[in-house]
């Protein structure tokens, strides 16, 4: 008897390791389904749990268009066969793995999930055929229970973000369309203003002025809207030049102070070095316009701003827009500068203007923080890089001149009637003359024709070829005259690194007039790297270019 207890103490003891194991291997496999994320599958480590079992030799799991998902071991039975089988089996009322005979051997399948419309199928080979126990089977339903519930964890949660997103959008459009709202209303309302003003001959004409300040004000900070949505759509994509940033500022003043309004004081201070940076003399606007903006709102239209620049001790330039407003509580400092966030009420802002500030200076390798201001609101202090690749002393900065030495001509093309109006008659102004094309084609004609043609600017999307196919059939044919795209969108995400060097700059609409006169004058003096890019190995006629037609 003796003997025989502790046989039965033994095999008690077997049986309680046995069972912790598996409580073991349980409570690793749900850890593991806890980290599981959407995008990777599940089915390995659940195989990986199956197989610990003593009896089991082989097994798969198959979705629920039995597509294999992942397997261990040899199953011994094709697919073919296994189909139809797994399509008339009912499950097990219980929800055990049930035994099916394929070929004269014994497999066990469980259906995962629901059995009347199966997420996927587990299918079991055992050792020798042997059956399953009641405490593998138990085993095995605890496992596919918890993978099972680990997918429809992911798919509860998918569709909670879709729901967020779809919240957030309906905040964003109700943002958009305030803003944009507000926009054309400035346009509008001044474009009018200016027409009646027109008809009198009698008003001042600093008054005519002034509205049609309003309305470029208005056009520019649409502008700005549109490539906020574009940098966090990652399709904008502006050109840098060298220019000095003070002076810059400098001649922006009375636009950047008229776009706070009338009842704002708003003061500049400047140091007397030069700051000559590598950036995009928009995307410094923009970070202007969006600063002055936000303290605007801050003060609710009544108070000072003042804006310095200097050269801080790091030898970056440094540029602080402080306000008189109420201040920006500190525990709302450490998110201002997050896309979407905002203290406005919904539908009364994006949350995007700091979120692009921030985003503008971390692409120039800048910085922006927010302090206390010396006139009791808010200060933004922006670190701009400067860089020693300065011009020689003496030598003005490009932004301010007028015009060029000389006059060009230009071929505009643009499929747009309206656009290539604009443009035709603000190269006018700028003292070029122009030669229309309202398609590539079109504009291959001209530019045989027309040898005194000596620059080419060409929208980037046209029915038809493109503007980027356009320089690229010129370059084919041989002809190295410059050329510029105008676009709203990111240059190397639609024409590909291939094309990218064809043109020789690129502009973004809406085009101001300086930004046109800059343009025209960095492609007429291109870099050696872009006189390469115009050689041609061989030229070829019109009619190769076009396909033979």
């Amino acid at each position: 008897r003796s003997a025989e207890t502790m046989a039965a103490l033994q095999d008690a003891r077997d049986d309680l390791a046995e069972r912790h194991q598996r409580a073991v291997t349980l409570t690793e496999f749900s850890r593991s389904m806890l980290s599981y994320k959407d995008g990777t599958s599940p089915a390995d480590p659940l195989l990986d749990a199956v197989l610990t079992i003593p009896e089991a030799q082989a097994a798969l799991v198959m979705d629920a268009n039995f597509e294999v998902l992942a397997s261990r071991g040899q199953i011994g039975s094709g697919l073919d066969e296994l189909r139809p089988l797994l399509v008339a089996q009912p499950g097990n009322s219980q929800g055990r793995p049930v035994e099916i005979k394929v070929g004269g051997h014994s497999l066990y399948a469980l259906r995962l999930g629901a059995s009347e419309t199966p997420q996927g199928f587990l299918v079991i080979a055992t050792v020798d055929g042997k059956p399953l126990t009641d405490r593998s089977a138990v085993f095995i339903v605890a496992a596919s229970h918890i993978m099972t519930a680990a997918a429809l964890r992911i798919i509860s949660e998918e569709r909670y973000r879709r729901t967020q997103r779809m919240e957030t959008l309906g905040q964003f459009t109700g943002g958009i369309a305030h803003d944009f709202n507000n926009l054309l209303t400035t346009i509008l309302g001044s474009t009018e203003i200016a027409l009646l003003l027109l008809e009198d001959p009698e008003r001042p004409q600093a008054e005519l002025t002034n509205h049609m300040e309003m309305t470029r004000t208005g056009a520019l900070q649409a502008s700005a809207l549109v490539d906020r949505l574009l940098a966090f759509a990652k399709q904008a994509n502006r050109e840098r030049t060298l220019f000095d940033l003070y002076e810059y500022v400098r001649s922006q003043e009375q636009f950047l102070s008229r776009s706070c309004g009338e009842d704002i004081e708003v003061t500049f201070q400047y140091p007397d070095e030069n700051g000559w940076v590598l950036a995009d003399p928009i995307e410094v606007q923009q970070v202007l316009l969006n600063l002055l903006a936000n303290a605007r709102i801050a003060l609710g239209g009544e108070g000072r701003i003042d804006v310095s620049l200097a050269q801080d001790e790091t030898g970056q330039a440094r540029l602080c827009v402080s306000d008189s407003g109420p201040g920006v509580p500190v525990e709302d400092r450490a998110r201002i500068f997050e896309a979407f966030y905002t203290t406005r009420s919904q539908g009364r802002g994006l949350g995007l203007g700091l979120a692009t500030v921030a985003s503008i200076l971390d692409s120039a390798g800048g910085s922006i923080s927010v302090s206390d201001s010396d006139l009791g609101g808010a200060a933004f202090i922006v670190h701009w890089p400067l860089t020693s690749d300065a011009r020689p002393e003496g030598e003005g900065s490009h932004l301010r001149s007028a015009t060029l030495d000389r006059p060009v001509r230009v071929l505009v093309v643009d499929d747009d009637e309206l656009v290539r109006e604009i443009l035709a008659n603000m190269l006018s102004q700028l003292g070029h003359t122009v030669v229309e094309a309202d398609s590539a084609d079109t504009a291959l004609t001209a530019l045989q024709e027309d040898r005194g043609i000596e620059i080419v600017l060409t929208d980037l999307m046209m029915p038809g070829r493109s503007g980027a196919e356009l320089i690229e059939v010129m370059r084919a044919q041989g002809d190295r005259r410059p050329a510029i795209l105008v676009t709203g969108y990111d240059r190397e995400r639609l024409l590909g690194d291939e094309n990218a060097p064809l043109a020789d700059a690129r502009l973004g609409k809406p085009v101001t007039i300086d930004e046109l006169r800059m343009t025209i004058e960095r492609a007429l003096t291109p870099t050696p790297s872009q006189l390469a890019a115009r050689e041609a190995p061989e030229p070829m006629s019109l009619r190769e270019a076009a396909g033979g037609e």
